[in-house]
């Protein structure tokens, strides 16, 4: 339920054109992907930083979205949340596996949307949709009003693609690795909300705490709605409006994008639509396990998710920064080779739940409460595994900035995300049901086996069919001169 790839950023000089370069070897036109001999430009992270935040929409949205990151934390905690307030597990899975298709609709539907409608008014509405989302889960328990908040939360697809596409259109391809980076290094600041967890555990208890904090979310995210509404320039569609039928029109248009698609990323769909379902088993799973099945406190969970998101910040950004020199392929291959690894650590904790002594273990909790969690299996299988989704989504985030057209910007993350989301939805229905009919650690044996089959794929078939999207890159330029 987490936002994925939504943090974007955008530079001042903004290109109308793809952006083919003609550097280096001449079979490699696509700058930043790393083919061939292509030569990467090697500013300095201070010029890039200085081209990057030389536009003043790019510093409102970018801080906006800092704060969603934050309020978004608190979600980590949501199935754990279902659990304290008497859901089983097949009824959890089936709720979020609803609300996940109700995103795909919204999300098929927000591509048209957002290539038609002004984007600042959609990335306004994607604000507004996650504050009333907030203040539902805080003001309420009653099952319906939990699904309704949950149903809004899903809404925001609708708006999403274009609010991305506000930023993501036009930045420079020579730092867009470092641009995507920012808005993911602001996920830091849920360790903030994650303090705020651990201050009010002792006072109020688990339930009070998660709807406190989505209150406050709620009221934060009103508040950015009201700044990007002032302060965000307007960003009326490129694409001409054509006379035809708006079905019509709705329908071609997505076909057509679902078949660039499929031409420039025939791997990356089908490796990360099997991704998206594993990244369901674990992320519907992974939280109960440790704290149902091994013993891992609210305190412990709140510890570790907040040295995921300190972790994860200096690597984004040096990711980032790579992807725009490695290529994809390179770099997408280092960071997957992590995930069959934390699954098989997670299959293996019962066994091994703890690799220090008893000693060290109590001498952390006694001196931060939950704070020998950083001493078990679990938690180093969890971590890596967060991290490296991190990573992961932002090289797919940069991949995707690279390589398909920017005319139809919302279109394309949102038949992208679509395709992904089809998967993902099913992942936490089939995760009750393991969860409730067989046993947790066939969960992580299950994700461990479509980990293995998405490395070797990537080692073997890679993500992008560069012939392809040089072919699309070169057209749409044209098109647009």
């Amino acid at each position: 339920m987490q936002e994925k790839s939504e943090r974007l950023g955008k530079d001042t000089k903004a290109s109308e054109s793809i952006g083919v370069t003609t550097t280096g070897n001449s079979q490699s036109p696509i700058q930043g992907l790393g083919v061939g001999d292509v030569e990467m430009e090697r500013t300095g992270v201070s010029d890039a930083l200085a081209a990057i935040f030389s536009w003043k929409n790019y510093r409102v949205y970018l801080v906006t979205a800092w704060v969603f990151s934050a309020a978004i934390t608190i979600n980590s905690f949501f199935n754990l949340y279902f659990r304290a307030i008497g859901w089983d597990y097949t009824s959890i899975g089936a709720v979020v596996s609803i609300t996940t298709t109700v995103s795909i609709m919204m999300r098929i539907m927000g591509g048209y949307v957002g290539d038609t409608v002004d984007r600042k008014y959609l990335a306004v509405l994607a604000m507004a949709l996650g504050a009333v989302y907030f203040l539902l889960i805080g003001m309420f328990t009653e099952p319906w009003m939990v699904i309704l908040a949950l149903l809004v939360y899903a809404s925001i697809d609708i708006a999403k693609g274009g609010s991305s596409a506000y930023i993501l259109d036009n930045m420079p391809k020579e730092h867009s690795g470092f641009g995507l980076a920012l808005f993911n290094a602001g996920r830091a600041l849920g360790v903030v909300t994650l303090i705020f967890v651990n201050l009010l555990l002792p006072i109020y208890g688990f339930p009070d705490v998660f709807r406190i904090m989505s209150m406050a979310g709620g009221i934060s995210l009103v508040i950015c709605s009201v700044l990007r509404g002032v302060y965000l320039d307007n960003c009326p569609p490129k694409g001409e409006r054509k006379n035809e039928v708006l079905w019509r029109d709705f329908l071609a248009e997505n076909w057509r994008t679902i078949r660039v698609i499929a031409g420039v990323l025939p791997g990356a769909i089908i490796i990360i639509s099997l991704d998206a379902f594993s990244d369901a088993l674990f992320n519907f799973g992974a939280l109960l396990y440790a704290n149902e099945y091994l013993g891992v406190s609210i305190s412990g969970i709140s510890i570790m998710l907040s040295i995921i998101l300190i972790v994860s910040v200096p690597l984004t950004l040096k990711v980032g920064r790579l992807s725009d020199r490695w290529g994809i392929r390179k770099v997408s291959l280092v960071i997957y080779s992590v995930m069959p690894l934390c699954m098989a650590l997670l299959v293996i904790a019962p066994i091994y739940p703890t690799w220090a002594p008893q000693s060290w273990i109590d001498s952390a909790n006694s001196f931060i409460d939950g704070l020998g969690v950083i001493y078990t299996t679990v938690f180093v299988a969890i971590v890596l595994k967060r991290v490296n989704d991190s990573l992961w989504w932002l090289v797919i985030s940069v991949m995707i900035q690279k390589l398909l057209p920017h005319k139809d910007t919302a279109k394309f993350l949102a038949a992208f995300w679509y395709i992904v989301y089809i998967f993902m939805s099913i992942g936490p229905l089939v995760g009750g049901i393991i969860f409730t009919y067989v046993n947790q650690p066939t969960l992580f044996v299950l994700a461990f086996i479509i980990n293995i089959i998405i490395l070797i794929s990537i080692y073997s078939k890679g993500l992008v069919n560069y012939e392809a999207a040089t072919t699309t890159t070169t057209t749409t330029t044209e098109q647009t001169s």
